[in-house]
């Protein structure tokens, strides 16, 4: 992990707002319980009770799970019988095109074809998601990933150890570290212009950065858990050495009582 980084830069622009999240399909209304090893698809009461709990506009917000087996199709609160993780959730003419897929927790990466629902590619790798993937023109994945083996210092949902760079064979090009006692990585990076195989260019990824009450306090902060401190957002640019070269911290940009539209007030939220 890296040592404590520099002092913060003064200002910085502002970085992108974050992807909005889909809606996910509802789930399956109660009903006979599976027998061990069978798939909800292949429950014809479980599928009938789904097909009857849902309106006609519910239906039609769900979409269609298609399986992959025969190609029937059940209300989009089915996974697919060809798969237990896998399956389509399609309108009546999808888009043709791919999904990268990285499941919370899940150690596996997959890309999907949009158009039949079928894996093209896969990747394994040692660690569960950091809840963000990119793919690149060279067919590598660039990943926030989650070591639970390192100890983390800092507590948040969605948060991550390291960024993680590999080839369409698996194989590792690039790992950088960032989880110590001031800064972890969470949920969001941006590409920018990093390049691993070629060595140049930068992301942006994110960073929660722990203040301790002290320097909170100094702050204007006027609530702060000791053992916890008060956690911040922070900006890091990283270059392919893995080096940081540029950051910026909102708490260069916080004030107490104040109504400067340039500052954020730091007695609001919780932390």
């Amino acid at each position: 992990p890296p040592s404590a980084l520099p002092a913060p830069p003064p200002s910085a622009s502002p970085s992108p707002p974050p992807p909005s999240a889909s809606p996910s399909p509802p789930a399956p209304p109660a009903g006979p319980p599976l027998s061990p090893g069978e798939d909800f698809c292949t429950n014809a009461s479980l599928v009938e009770a789904a097909e009857a709990a849902m309106t006609e506009e519910a239906q039609a917000a769900a979409g269609t799970f298609e399986e992959i087996n025969d190609g029937t199709s059940v209300p989009g609160t089915c996974l697919a019988s060809g798969s237990s993780t896998v399956g389509l959730l399609k309108s009546e003419e999808p888009d043709p095109g791919y999904l990268l897929i990285t499941p919370h927790t899940s150690t596996d990466v997959w890309l999907v074809d949009a158009s039949s629902g079928d894996i093209v590619h896969s990747w394994s790798t040692p660690y569960g998601t950091g809840h963000a993937v990119y793919l690149t023109a060279d067919n590598d994945i660039v990943r926030l990933e989650n070591d639970l083996e390192l100890e983390a210092n800092i507590s948040l949902r969605g948060g991550a150890s390291t960024i993680s760079v590999y080839d369409d064979a698996g194989e590792l090009l690039f790992r950088k570290v960032i989880n110590n006692e001031t800064h972890r990585l969470h949920h969001q990076f941006d590409m920018h212009t990093f390049d691993a195989r070629a060595g140049n260019g930068t992301l942006f990824a994110l960073a929660a950065y722990k203040l301790s009450c002290e320097e909170a306090t100094e702050l204007g902060r006027t609530s702060c858990e000791e053992e916890d401190g008060l956690y911040v957002e922070a900006v890091l640019e990283i270059d392919t050495e893995g080096d940081v070269v540029w950051e910026w911290y909102m708490s260069n940009h916080v004030c107490d009582g104040c109504d400067n539209l340039t500052k954020v007030p730091i007695n609001s939220g919780s932390g």
